[in-house]
């Protein structure tokens, strides 16, 4: 079976961008020898794990609906879900590293032309632009 590769978008000051935006994530570190070395294990999910309860996380095919500023390669624990959103629910996870890169030009390099959003200047948020 192949093994699916997670990922988590983040705001720029390490907050989700979605559903858990309360969440304060434990980031990575990058080393001087450009390794990396994971975050702490988010804290355990308790109760049933479904799209109101679990930490949210996509896979690749899934990514280009839920930018965000930073991206981060996810593990997960045993126990992941399929959510009705194009997403996953993990009961524990951690960001094992963050995707470089990723920045206010390769985000509009995702976002199709036909859409109204658009990154910022200030590479803070998506702005929505109207068409009039």
């Amino acid at each position: 079976m192949k093994q699916i590769k997670y990922y988590k978008i983040l705001n720029l000051y390490g907050y989700s961008c979605y559903y858990d935006s309360h969440v304060v994530w434990f980031l990575p570190t990058l080393n001087k020898d450009g390794t990396w070395t994971p975050g702490e294990w988010m804290p355990e999910v308790e109760g049933e794990l479904g799209p109101e309860n679990g930490y949210h996380v996509v896979a690749l095919e899934q990514l280009s609906g839920w930018l965000g500023e930073r991206i981060f390669e996810v593990e997960v624990g045993d126990e992941v879900l399929p959510t009705s959103e194009n997403s996953f629910v993990a009961r524990r996870c951690r960001l094992i590293q963050e995707c470089i890169g990723w920045d206010k030009t390769t985000k509009n390099m995702w976002i199709p032309p036909w859409s109204n959003e658009w990154v910022d200047e200030k590479n803070t948020s998506v702005v929505k632009v109207t068409w009039d």
